[in-house]
């Protein structure tokens, strides 16, 4: 079974952290944080990651991530 069809299952691909106001993932946060430093600092700029509104390229990114590390998560604590 696939990641994906396992965080499906878990449901844990259709939260709405946005609408629900629940924080990012903290290694979603540290993956982000350290891909804004590599991309600007060694790549100039090519992705302009963003992350302040629900609809920047970097909170959608940090979404799909925190569905990753959730299962993760999950899949640690089975």
């Amino acid at each position: 079974m696939s990641d994906y069809t396992r965080a499906k299952k878990l449901q844990l691909t259709t939260v709405n952290r946005w609408k629900e106001r629940r924080e990012h993932h903290p290694t979603s946060k540290r993956l982000m944080a350290f891909l804004k430093t590599l991309d600007s600092k060694e790549y100039a700029n090519h992705f302009m990651w963003k992350t302040r509104k629900k609809v920047d390229d970097g909170t959608v990114l940090m979404y799909q991530l925190d569905a990753f590390f959730d299962l993760l998560d999950k899949m640690e604590n089975l």
